[in-house]
């Protein structure tokens, strides 16, 4: 299936195995048991990608059926999605990296919680 209607180049195979390895790490839920077996941090960061890893899945998708029915502006506000959610992503990833290698919970919490407030709309589970 193109990602594009009209679009058999090697890229499209490119972009519909990334969304379907995306696809494949969306955890359908969260149980109370398991929220309550995991350390508060561990749920915070597993909890916050979900959410980057919906959002990418759902404005790719939104792009693709905007650009193949023609409406320009959606796909435009779509692929914008895309690169905010790409950019926010990168934030709290490298946030988190400097966490660990300082080894600072409290910046840890403050990069995902910051990463947090940025996506605050989306829902999750």
């Amino acid at each position: 299936m193109p990602f594009f209607k009209g679009d058999h180049g090697r890229d499209d195979r490119v972009i519909t195995n990334a969304l379907v390895a995306l696809r494949k790490r969306a955890v359908k839920e969260i149980t109370t048991e398991q929220t309550a077996a995991m350390p508060k941090m561990v749920w915070k960061v597993t909890s916050t990608f979900q959410c980057f890893i919906r959002r990418t899945i759902e404005a790719a998708d939104g792009l693709r059926m905007a650009w193949n029915a023609g409406n320009l502006l959606t796909a435009i506000t779509m692929g914008r999605s895309l690169i905010e959610t790409g950019a926010s992503a990168r934030i709290l990833t490298d946030g988190i990296k400097k966490a660990v290698q300082a080894r600072d919970v409290d910046a840890l919490d403050e990069a995902v919680m910051h990463a947090g407030f940025d996506i605050a709309e989306i829902r999750c589970f």
